[in-house]
Order: structure tokens, then C-alpha cells, then sequence
């Protein structure tokens, strides 16, 4: 799936990205470190995954330390950007 104008404040633009689903039982250590989109009343924004216990999920959405809490529902894994279509996101 496509998500389109994903606000990115760590990098201070806008993107679309593709994305694969985030189930929270599934999350091993490997995926601390990735970029999670979080969706919610038609905006997007793409943050880092940080931490997760008890069905909330944590990540920075920008370049300072401070996290933010949302349940596994609202977020999915970016996969790809549409700008580096051949490189996956880490």
C-alpha cells in the first residue's frame, strides 16, 4: 500500500512511501531502528521505532530525543520511499 504526503521531520520533507503492515505481537528487536508511518484524520508522519510494551508503539518523529505514543493500529512499516524507489528504508 501507497501512502502519500507523509510528513518526515526528521528529514524536514514531505513523502510517499510504501508501506506493509505492523503487527505488534510480531515486533522482534530487529525492528527497533525502523521507520514507522503513523496515520490518523487523513496526515501522515514517518518516525523511528524506538520502543514498544503493552499494544503502544514509540517513535521520534523528529531529529530530537522525544517520543510519542500510539497504538500499533495506527501505525504501519515503511518499506520504500517513492524517491529512492530501489532502496529500502531502514
Amino acid at each position: 500500500m501507497m501512502v502519500h504526503n507523509v510528513h518526515d521531520g526528521r528529514n524536514g520533507c514531505i513523502r510517499s512511501y510504501a508501506t506493509e503492515p505492523l503487527d505488534f505481537d510480531k515486533l522482534t528487536p530487529a525492528d527497533h531502528g525502523r521507520t514507522v508511518i503513523y496515520r490518523d484524520c487523513g496526515r501522515s508522519a514517518a518516525g523511528t521505532l524506538i520502543s514498544w510494551r503493552d499494544g503502544v508503539c514509540f517513535a521520534r518523529y523528529s531529529r530530537g530525543d522525544t517520543a510519542a505514543g500510539a497504538k500499533a493500529s495506527d501505525l504501519v512499516f515503511a518499506v520504500y520511499t517513492l524517491d529512492d524507489i530501489n532502496e529500502p528504508v531502514e
